[in-house]
């Protein structure tokens, strides 16, 4: 009986002396990336590819973070005639930090545009979509994260589209997460 008492005692002695106090506070995550995928829209199917940036700030606690994210940037889109996208996303997103320097995060967008020019006309898409990805701590502060992006395009300048356009991408990028 005493045998089980000073275990039960040794043990709840270990698991207090190795629990970490619980922080909680801001969040800001700057990112810098490329993607490439495709935009369909009825039977057209283009090449899209280019350089995102943006950040992300929230609240954080216990590797959990919650908060808005905002990308935006430059996209070439390889159709007839050749156009360029500006995206301006504006996302919810949530983010989980496991404690083995991996982390998973899913941004929903309910406000995705995007500024169209081309030698076609000008323009912007609206819709909504969503990011997922899965991050790696490769280096000290830097985490090096793959994503995949969907968004579906209902509206151009305004106005519904009969067929909407859809955006897949899959991107690699690099952020730094400060935790205050």
């Amino acid at each position: 009986m005493k045998l089980r008492l000073g275990l039960a005692a040794a043990a709840c002695l270990a698991a207090f002396s190795l629990a970490q106090p619980a922080s909680a506070g801001l969040y800001l995550e700057p990112y810098l990336g490329y993607g490439m995928g495709d935009s369909k829209q009825g039977t057209s199917k283009d090449d899209v590819k280019g350089m995102v940036y943006g950040g992300r700030i929230g609240y954080s606690v216990l590797g959990l973070a919650v908060g808005v994210d905002y990308m935006t940037g430059k996209l070439d889109i390889d159709s007839n005639p050749s156009a360029e996208a500006t995206p301006k996303d504006l996302g919810i997103f949530v983010s989980y930090s496991f404690p083995i320097m991996v982390r998973a995060y899913g941004v929903y967008v309910p406000t995705a545009k995007a500024d169209m020019t081309s030698s076609g006309g000008n323009g912007e898409f609206e819709g909504s979509g969503m990011r997922l990805g899965v991050g790696f701590t490769m280096l000290p502060f830097v985490v090096v994260n793959l994503e995949y992006t969907s968004y579906e395009y209902t509206k151009f300048d305004g106005n519904t589209l009969t067929n909407k356009n859809k955006l897949s991408m899959y991107g690699l990028n690099l952020s730094v997460p400060f935790d205050f």
